[in-house]
């Protein structure tokens, strides 16, 4: 890998989707030249894939509930812990009555 392969690997990073034409003038190569370099940095394994980053406020827009539970038996380590494991709750609040 050379400082052009080096180049090309940081320029993906902050955008996968960089037209390959982009990138060939960034790097004072034809678009050509660079597709054969991005190829080969696949085929090696440089590059196992091509990611999006989501913007979490708008990709969680799901539903927001709020749950009562009644524990008949006090069991509370056992529900700390699958709160704690399941990563679907977000937030859990704890209320005492006397």
């Amino acid at each position: 890998m050379d400082t052009i392969d080096q180049n090309i690997l940081d320029m993906l990073r902050q955008n996968s989707r960089i037209p390959i034409n982009e990138l060939a003038m960034q790097v004072h190569l034809t678009p050509p030249a660079v597709s054969a370099r991005i190829k080969k940095l696949q085929a090696d394994g440089t590059i196992r894939s091509f990611t999006i980053q989501l913007n979490d406020e708008i990709e969680n827009k799901g539903t927001t509930a709020y749950i009562t539970l009644f524990m008949k038996y006090s069991r509370h380590q056992e529900l700390r812990r699958f709160i704690q494991e399941n990563l679907l709750i977000q937030e859990a609040h704890q209320i005492s009555s006397c």
